[in-house]
């Protein structure tokens, strides 16, 4: 079995600070039959045509200002590309996110119709400008099945199997049965991404999530405000 991959990403100019580190990173992956395809959703063109030099599936979606707006429609194009031109699996990433080489085999191997690799977001749990913190993109359930609870970075310092109740879509590996049947939404009036809702219908339709902890990637998010101290804080 060697799957066919169609690795995504949603982007707009904000993220050319680290386009040649995502683009070198998920070129080297140490898989041999997925393709890449870029959509782009800057205010201009000026983007697209960057991007084009680099490779050449690009696609450029008119601009919207709503961030949500923006991923869902960015991320049902990836979906039903892949459901149209037959892939396997759509694999999700978010471009500031930088892949370990082995990523797509190791999840590829657990055989689960959704997976995600592990990253680490800048959050504020007490609402204290000072008192930012790593945490994982990731979380278990709650003792009231409407809540969640954030995993900690020691709950997820060792390589392991770990079944969740929501993750991100910033390395998300998704089976061609989930894309069939799951889009990509948001209620209007929630505060809540698309991942939270996505990750929430894909519950309710009696699938499972799962997260391969062995699969660290690097979060370039905030880049030039997160100091190497506390990204080295997060291992």
């Amino acid at each position: 079995m060697n799957p066919k991959i169609l690795v995504g990403t949603v982007t707009c100019d904000k993220y050319e600070y680290c386009l040649k580190e995502f683009l070198d990173a998920v070129k080297d992956l140490s898989y041999d039959n997925f393709d890449i395809h870029i959509v782009d959703n800057s205010k201009d063109k000026k983007y697209v045509e960057k991007l084009k030099t680099l490779h050449k599936d690009v696609t450029y979606l008119p601009h919207k200002e709503e961030l949500r707006e923006m991923l869902i429609e960015g991320h049902n194009f990836l979906r039903e590309k892949a459901v149209k031109e037959k892939y396997d699996y759509l694999f999700l990433v978010d471009q500031d996110i930088i892949l370990p080489f082995n990523i797509l085999k190791r999840l590829l191997e657990h055989k689960k119709k959704v997976i995600t690799g592990l990253y680490y977001n800048v959050f504020n749990p007490k609402k204290d400008p000072h008192q930012n913190v790593l945490l994982p993109v990731l979380y278990r359930e709650g003792s009231d099945k409407n809540k969640v609870i954030q995993y900690s970075v020691e709950e997820v310092r060792d390589p392991r199997l770990l079944d969740v109740r929501q993750c991100g879509t910033g390395a998300l590996l998704l089976d061609k049965e989930i894309l069939e049947k799951i889009p990509f939404r948001y209620e209007k009036g929630s505060e809540n991404y698309d991942d939270t809702w996505f990750c929430s219908d894909i519950i309710k339709a009696k699938y499972k999530i799962f997260c391969d902890t062995a699969m660290k990637c690097k979060h370039r998010v905030l880049d030039k405000t997160v100091d190497e101290k506390t990204w080295a804080a997060k291992s």
